[in-house]
């Protein structure tokens, strides 16, 4: 089998078993099934945000990915793109999607060229009400408010970093009743049902990493998954953006309604 022999895939589509989930699998395969037939209709206070993944290096893609609420409407990647090749990718989606609000980047590595560049093109190539957000996936997560670790819902205490944040609201948001409607793409059946994840001895919430995964499973890195978790990631506006402590990210922490920057629309 293509997907390996412990993928559900080959479960279900070869063995005609019933795929079963592992305790720490983060995504079910029916959970994504059920996710690719959902219908969303987006209303006109739904935000539309674009999710980035930057590749590193080698086989792995730089992919983005477009949502309009919880409506997907776009996947895209590509290989051996350079920062500037990458930015015009993705304003051409922002024109495709009649401008994003939103436009998500995980800046580590190569990534933060990309924020950089994106930031200058707001207000020409992008709209002046267009927040480009960058993100560290290995960032810490903050408290939600003073005395907030005394709550067993505080953010930091469930969360190892933020890629455990972005992957824990992804879970949260494609188990829901309304929820994420996805693509009817193949790549989402074959990578998100791959993905684990475990608790470390506080109790909070670990993804493992991209290097992890390609060691254990023996597939490419999962970038479709990251980057629609970085999309996702985009719904949400009261959350920390994460940064390391010695970081200084030119990034502004945004309101719930983050009014101004946004020229007064209302999510």
């Amino acid at each position: 089998s293509k997907w390996g022999m412990d993928h559900p895939l080959t479960a279900g589509k070869i063995l005609g078993e019933f795929p079963i989930a592992g305790d720490n699998t983060l995504v079910p395969l029916s959970i994504v099934e059920e996710a690719q037939l959902r219908a969303y209709f987006p209303k006109s206070t739904d935000r539309k945000i674009i999710g980035v993944d930057v590749a590193r290096f080698g086989i792995d893609s730089t992919v983005l990915t477009g949502l309009h609420g919880n409506k997907q409407t776009a996947l895209k990647e590509f290989h051996k793109h350079d920062t500037i090749q990458v930015v015009g990718e993705i304003i051409s989606m922002s024109r495709e999607m009649q401008n994003a609000d939103v436009i998500v980047v995980d800046e580590t590595g190569l990534g933060g060229g990309v924020v950089d560049l994106l930031k200058d093109e707001v207000g020409k190539s992008l709209p002046e009400n267009c927040e480009i957000r960058g993100v560290q996936f290995g960032g810490g997560v903050e408290c939600d408010g003073p005395d907030a670790c005394k709550h067993l819902d505080c953010q930091k205490a469930k969360y190892y970093n933020m890629k455990a944040k972005m992957f824990g609201l992804l879970q949260d948001d494609m188990k829901a009743v309304e929820g994420l409607a996805l693509l009817n793409e193949a790549v989402y059946l074959e990578e998100l049902p791959t993905i684990m994840f475990k608790y470390n001895t506080k109790g909070q919430m670990v993804i493992e990493s991209k290097d992890d995964y390609k060691k254990r499973t023996g597939r490419a890195s999962p970038d479709r998954s990251d980057s629609l978790a970085l999309a996702n990631f985009g719904k949400y506006d009261d959350l920390n953006y994460g940064q390391f402590p010695t970081a200084k990210l030119d990034i502004k922490k945004s309101s719930t309604h983050a009014g101004s920057r946004r020229a007064g629309r209302q999510w």
